[in-house]
């Protein structure tokens, strides 16, 4: 992805945004999609017409409905294929996408991914705030954007009120477990013990899936922190 200076800065902005701690679940995620915005749209840059000519007409079904989901999936097929490289026709069709189908969270994460594939971290984070703010209570977004944020951010503290800020929302979900999941794992690439405890506490406070497996492995934890200490 980005270099060291431009994941600094993108580090920078997350602490900032954490400091809010919430998602404002009233405020719009985007704003009305113009179909006719000529920025970043089709052009002839590196683009044979033939292939100019299917794309244009991939926008012209959408465009006629626009609740057409089978046309959308073939036209971000197409911008895929034929501007694989393009970030701009990337972030066009995917912003038109998003504007009529906020809640198919596999999208955001595939926007997400050329982001990161194309512009670098700072984009990824763009797309994955957005992403909380239209599918709040979707535990997969919160899931790939930690997944995303451990990957990127080298501060613990950081990556642990993120966890915790999905968590707020999605926490007591019967399948947030992939959530929580995550979260175990993080700490125990940490060695945080007695923190670890605390986490398998808050998860047996509520009656989520695969809880028996949680339940069982809490005593090994705390055994583990016997032999630390004693």
């Amino acid at each position: 992805m980005a270099g060291s200076s431009g994941s600094n800065n993108a580090t920078t902005e997350f602490v900032n945004l954490l400091d809010t701690n919430a998602v404002d679940i009233d405020q719009a995620p985007f704003a009305a999609f113009d179909y006719n915005e000529t920025e970043g749209g089709v052009d002839d840059h590196g683009c044979e017409d033939e292939l100019e000519e299917i794309e244009a007409k991939a926008w012209d079904v959408v465009t006629l409905d626009c609740l057409d989901v089978d046309a959308w999936t073939a036209l971000i097929e197409e911008t895929e294929r034929i501007a694989e490289s393009d970030i701009l026709k990337i972030r066009k069709v995917y912003d038109a996408f998003r504007a009529e189908f906020p809640l198919c969270f596999g999208y955001w994460k595939k926007y997400a991914d050329h982001e990161g594939r194309l512009d670098g971290v700072n984009k990824v984070f763009e797309v994955y705030e957005r992403a909380v703010l239209a599918v709040t209570y979707s535990v997969d977004i919160w899931c790939n954007y930690c997944q995303f944020a451990i990957s990127t951010y080298n501060d613990p503290d950081v990556i642990t009120r993120l966890f915790n800020r999905g968590l707020a929302y999605v926490g007591t979900d019967y399948g947030s477990n992939t959530l929580w999941d995550e979260y175990i794992k993080n700490e125990e690439s940490l060695q945080a013990w007695s923190h670890l405890a605390v986490v398998y506490t808050r998860i047996l406070e509520h009656p989520i899936k695969q809880l028996d497996r949680y339940f069982n492995w809490h005593p090994k934890i705390s055994l583990q922190m016997t032999h630390l200490f004693h």
